[in-house]
């Protein structure tokens, strides 16, 4: 699991066609399938 101070997940990209989807303060199986969503949305707009 990965803590921070905000609530809200880290998702980005770390290097070129790298995803990272992390920091969801315990709440990962609740807010996964959102999550999930976000990073696909930001692999498509690199197509």
């Amino acid at each position: 699991m990965a803590f921070g101070k905000t609530l809200e997940p880290l998702i980005e990209e770390i290097r070129p066609n790298v995803f990272c989807a992390t920091r969801c303060n315990g709440m990962g199986v609740a807010i996964g399938s959102q999550i999930e969503e976000d990073v696909a949305k930001l692999i498509l707009k690199k197509l």
